[in-house]
């Protein structure tokens, strides 16, 4: 999974992966979002739930609904 994060990663794409279990993803500006992140989080290395906050914490009014 990281292969495809480094392969991709700029200065404004920018992953936090401290912890196995929570990933966070700064999403870049282009994307029309530049205070959204991406939020997956694992359970036993698979993914267990996918959102997207903004920084602040809420659900973006545009953004996509979670997944689990």
């Amino acid at each position: 999974m990281l292969t495809n994060y480094w392969h991709h990663r700029t200065d404004e794409l920018r992953l936090f992966a401290e912890n196995p279990r929570h990933w966070v993803v700064k999403t870049p500006m282009e994307f029309g979002a530049g205070d959204w992140r991406l939020m997956i989080d694992f359970t036993n290395r698979e993914v267990r739930t996918v959102r997207i906050r903004t920084t602040d914490g809420p659900t973006p009014k545009d953004g996509p609904k979670d997944k689990e």
